[in-house]
């Protein structure tokens, strides 16, 4: 199959390939990589913490890493986190745009933990257990994960026995749903989730964010890099799907060429047998062995 060299087009050319909800200019932070330009801002990434966890100290942002590659070794399968950023206080946070709803998606959480304990530990930025800090995935779906309706759902290690022991292993993961319905969450939430897919309100915190994205949406070189993944990205599609329509080709080419000799010789034989010859003269004409003769006397 041949499909057209992208890289002969323009930025403004390639856009226009698009569908209009998938271009640049219309982007909010549902989008990772715009997410991600947005939480890179300091003041951005601290308040949206202070929303989501309004209950823990997460101190002043030290950091802010987006589209981050961790990885527990060299030839570990490693993850990629949206956002990641630690505060003062140690603490580390992953915040993750999700618009899938995938099967793999809690298992993953537990791959996220793994790795943001092990770049602690590489580190070596604690000597005990005990002072290891403490540790925040987040999950901002636009889709209830769950089903349930609300717009937050927290886990943490409780025991099964008494769920009013907490095992304080200091690890926490949260799910953001956009479209919750339940009323057991503040304004300032609520604003937040309607931001992530595109409502915005006079909130000055929201007011920031959407100064943000506005300057995102301007910036030549961000929109140069979003439409050339977007493309770098189909063309990695393409290329797979080329690579498994040729396979499956060549794969049901052979097998329908193979079905078609055989019952060739199988045909053959049925007339060989009709004319009186004997199986073993068949056998040796048509080269078809016992078992596949013995189909004819079936």
């Amino acid at each position: 199959m041949r499909r057209k060299n992208w890289k002969n087009y323009s930025v403004d050319e390639l856009e226009k390939l698009l569908p209009v909800s998938e271009r640049w200019e219309n982007q909010n932070l549902s989008n990772d990589f715009m997410f991600g330009k947005v939480m890179s801002d300091k003041k951005a990434c601290a308040g949206v913490l202070k929303i989501i966890l309004p209950e823990i100290e997460t101190g002043e942002i030290i950091f802010t890493e987006i589209q981050k590659p961790l990885r527990d070794s060299i030839d570990s399968r490693g993850v990629r986190f949206d956002v990641y950023t630690k505060s003062d206080n140690g603490k580390r946070y992953d915040i993750e745009i999700q618009t899938t709803d995938s099967r793999d998606l809690f298992r993953r959480t537990r791959a996220y933990h793994a790795v943001l304990d092990s770049d602690i530990l590489l580190k070596k930025e604690t000597k005990r257990y005990s002072d290891m800090p403490d540790a925040f995935v987040i999950f901002i779906c636009t889709f209830d994960p769950f089903k349930l309706g609300r717009h937050v759902y927290t886990f943490r290690s409780l025991c099964c026995e008494d769920k009013m022991l907490e095992l304080g292993d200091g690890t926490s993961t949260i799910f953001l749903n956009t479209y919750g319905k339940d009323e057991s969450v503040n304004a300032d939430m609520k604003n937040l989730l309607n931001f992530i897919i595109g409502m915005t309100c006079e909130d000055p915190f929201i007011k920031y964010l959407e100064g943000l994205l506005n300057t995102a949406r301007q910036n030549v070189e961000w929109r140069r890099n979003f439409v050339l993944d977007k493309f770098n990205r189909q063309t990695l599609i393409d290329r797979g799907f080329d690579k498994g329509f040729d396979k499956g080709f060549d794969k049901g080419f052979n097998e329908g060429k193979d079905k078609g000799e055989f019952e060739g010789r199988f045909s053959t034989a049925q007339r060989l047998i009709e004319m009186g010859l004997s199986l073993a003269d068949v056998m040796r004409a048509t080269q078809l062995s016992p078992d596949d003769l013995a189909r004819f006397n079936a």
